[in-house]
């Protein structure tokens, strides 16, 4: 009889574990039912079926223990409501201050931060960034500190 060796990488220890098993998919040694013992189980549901049986798919490798932190589930995380950090146009801080304060302050790029300086300055507001309510928060402090006029926005 063949066997297949197959490997299943155990990632809690980092060691790489062997399982023999034999060409119907079942472990060596473990009793498994007879063909006989299934075609009159097959027999009594179906008795006017006398097509061949299909193979088993290889069974799955047995489950590590429960206890063990690599398979139990991440706890679930509740989701922080969302708000915008606007900016209003002014008439006193330049542009180029203000695309400077944006990059400074913000994870943006310096021609994002040009596109969000133009949009306060034609539209009289614009979209800065989305994030939760304490870090907008922060960012509107330290918007106000430079002198920016910053709002926040429930999304």
């Amino acid at each position: 009889m063949r066997s297949n060796w197959m490997r299943r990488a155990n990632s809690a220890f980092g060691e790489i574990t062997l399982s023999l098993w034999n060409a119907h998919g079942n472990l060596p040694g473990v009793p498994t039912p007879s063909r006989a013992d299934s075609s009159s189980a097959n027999d009594s549901t179906h008795s006017s079926d006398h097509s061949p049986e299909p193979s088993p798919s290889p069974s799955p490798s047995p489950a590590p223990a429960a206890d063990c932190p690599a398979i139990r589930p991440a706890p679930k995380r509740k989701e922080l409501p969302q708000f915008g950090v606007m900016l209003h146009n002014d008439d006193i801080s330049t542009m180029d201050h203000v695309v400077r304060c944006i990059v400074s302050l913000t994870p943006l790029p310096r021609t994002r931060a040009h596109l969000v300086m133009l949009m306060a300055h034609i539209r009289g507001s614009a979209l800065v960034l989305i994030t939760h309510r304490e870090r907008a928060e922060l960012y509107q402090q330290q918007f106000r500190r430079k002198g920016l006029l910053v709002s926040l926005e429930a999304m």
